[in-house]
């Protein structure tokens, strides 16, 4: 009996030594088997992370080009229409400094002059002639002279009651008497058909050269003494060498011209 006894308690002891023991043993191997599922599970924790983050900042950049492109069209708006209003006011620059050109152009003579805008350019003639915004009804007429601000454009050829045809004084049908500024040699100015204006069967005592101005005389009545007409280009010498003949540039750019000025009185005496 003492011996039965003795036996129990030698195993109870024994297996509360062994527990622990046993206890470590499985945890350790617990660890071991779940240490790969864990690496796994800690990979994906990492990917998911990162996936978040990624997914986060595209959201947020998406978000500020969304602005970005909100505030480039706003700011394209406000610099089309500042470039509109420097364009207006450029514009109204150069008008202003166009009227101040007229003005002074009156102080400086005693013409009556109107003013006048392009309506049209008339093809039929070779574009040797303009249509302009003034006629009858503004006391215009027939072989009125008109000018730019640069000088002579030509002079009226058909007038209506709202409208005046000029011919150019590079047509055929436009001809005046001008004077060359340097030497006051009197000559004969007259239309090409082309972009120049030509002076022919000029004596060769006629001085005249290259670069020469040219300005009206004032001998025909349409033109005041003194407007600037052209530019000598060429002078050459005929065979005979009895006579020269003059090429002349016009002062006045005809094809961009805008403002135009009908003399409606030269304020001279002739």
């Amino acid at each position: 009996m003492f011996f039965q006894f003795d036996l129990r308690k030698i195993l109870a002891v024994l297996t509360l030594i062994s527990l622990p023991i046993l206890l470590f043993n499985i945890e350790g191997s617990l660890q071991k088997v779940a240490r790969p599922f864990l690496e796994v599970s800690h990979g994906v924790q990492l990917g998911l992370n990162y996936l978040s983050l990624g997914v986060f900042e595209s959201v947020n950049l998406y978000t500020n080009l969304i602005s970005i492109k909100s505030q480039n069209k706003t700011l394209l708006k406000e610099a089309s229409k500042l470039k509109m209003e420097q364009v207006l006011y450029e514009e109204i620059k150069l008008e202003n400094n166009r009227l101040k050109d007229l003005l002074e152009l009156k102080k400086n003579s005693n013409m009556t002059l109107s003013a006048a805008v392009l309506s049209s350019k008339d093809i039929l003639l070779n574009g040797r002639t303009l249509t302009l915004s003034k006629g009858a009804s503004d006391g215009i007429k027939k072989k009125m002279g008109v000018i730019g601000l640069n000088g002579v454009v030509g002079e009226t050829a058909k007038v209506s009651n709202h409208r005046s045809q000029i011919f150019l004084l590079t047509s055929h049908f436009f001809a005046c008497e001008g004077t060359v500024q340097r030497s006051r040699n009197k000559i004969i100015v007259e239309g090409s058909g082309d972009k120049l204006l030509v002076s022919r069967h000029l004596s060769n005592t006629i001085d005249i050269q290259e670069g020469d101005l040219i300005v009206t005389s004032g001998a025909s009545g349409v033109f005041p003494k003194g407007l600037p007409i052209g530019i000598v280009k060429t002078v050459i010498l005929t065979k005979s060498g009895i006579t020269q003949q003059a090429e002349i540039e016009p002062l006045v750019d005809l094809q961009n011209t805008e403002e135009f000025y009908i003399i409606k009185n030269t304020g001279q005496q002739i």
